[in-house]
């Protein structure tokens, strides 16, 4: 499990710019993390859905010795291994605003776009005030 976060962490907001972005997102036997730029998931082996905060509940693994057992709360979560145990306060899941792997529309990917995307990179901001600027929208072919 430990693991698992620290595969996912680089994708999660140092800053909460936006409601989420500092969260974990567990839901459908994945958990998530977003910067805005970019969604990494992975499979999570509890059932359950939640969205945790990302550096409260890496901590309070770190304290454990091994994966602890997680039990939902009414507005948390409850972790415990052994004699340790913390609870942490989670936000409901519609406070997540990001596209998930159940929410994609897999096809292949067009010999043409990684060019495309280099051409148009000098055109995308890295400032994430403005999450719309950090975009390229894709349709039907535009």
């Amino acid at each position: 499990m430990k693991n698992i976060l620290h595969w996912l962490n680089d994708a999660l907001s140092a800053k909460d710019l936006a409601t989420g972005m500092t969260y974990y997102r567990v839901a459908n036997s994945t958990i998530q993390a977003t910067d805005g730029h970019i969604t990494a998931s992975h499979p999570w082996p509890y059932p359950g859905e939640f969205l945790v905060p990302g550096n409260e509940f890496e901590k309070v693994l770190n304290r454990m010795p091994d994966n602890p057992q997680i039990t939902l709360l009414e507005q948390g979560i409850k972790l415990k291994s052994g004699r340790f145990s913390g609870s942490i306060h989670t936000l409901p899941l519609t406070d997540w605003n990001y596209p998930g792997i159940e929410d994609a529309k897999w096809a292949p990917l067009p010999p043409a776009l990684l060019p495309l995307l280099k051409t148009l990179r000098p055109f995308i901001s890295d400032n994430a005030v403005q999450p719309w600027a950090t975009c390229v929208a894709l349709e039907a072919g535009w």
